[in-house]
């Protein structure tokens, strides 16, 4: 089987996110959304640690984890056939709690060689196109947190490169969603839940 967690670059270079804000800090609330991650069909896990392949450790329940207190490990499968590793991170801060979804990008880039330079946010323009992989994995992302939502009715989520914290559902709501979108955007609209894909990619 091909390494996931196990090659050196695999956890280099920041994070391709699903950011989801979850709202006041909230234990239960934090542990019911970590545990419907798991839920998708496409996601594989809860591993405990990331220098080990997963089929070479034990597997746990997600009911058997707090992610507050140790680091978890999955991994994805696309529809494409790509299989990325991802770490679930939690942000805790000012009473508010946030609940990260992370690719790592040197994963990202041994997966895809020289595309991952589309998944990040510098030099975005309007007119150029999404490279497939990195629309198939933005959406997967998009997808996976209207899976969540079902259960857990969170405040915003954001998609990109290293976005957790950087805009929050106020000030989406009193700016608005923007045109010209460098990340993602996943917003309830009132029951429902809308996702505003990114707009502008670097031309490469």
């Amino acid at each position: 089987m091909t390494p996931v967690f196990t090659p050196p670059e695999t956890w280099r270079g920041g994070f391709l996110e699903l950011a989801l804000e979850l709202g006041p800090t909230d234990d239960a609330q934090l542990q019911k959304a970590f545990e419907v991650i798991w839920i998708h069909p496409n996601v594989q896990g809860v591993y405990v640690d990331r220098n080990t392949e997963p089929e070479n450790q034990l597997l746990f329940a997600p009911s058997q984890v707090t992610p507050r207190s140790q680091g978890t490990y999955g991994v994805i499968s696309l529809p494409s056939g790509v299989i990325l590793p991802f770490t679930v991170l939690v942000v805790r801060g000012d009473g508010e709690d946030w609940l990260d979804i992370d690719i790592p990008m040197g994963a990202v880039q041994h997966a895809v060689g020289d595309d991952e330079l589309a998944f990040y946010s510098n030099g975005n323009v309007s007119d150029a196109s999404p490279v497939a992989c990195v629309r198939e994995l933005e959406d997967f992302l998009a997808e996976l947190a209207s899976v969540v939502f079902t259960h857990v009715k969170y405040r915003l989520g954001l998609i990109g490169w290293e976005v957790s914290g950087t805009q929050d559902a106020q000030e989406i709501r009193e700016q608005g969603i923007p045109t010209v979108r460098h990340v993602g955007y996943v917003l309830p609209e009132e029951s429902t839940l809308r996702y505003y894909p990114r707009t502008a990619y670097p031309h490469l």
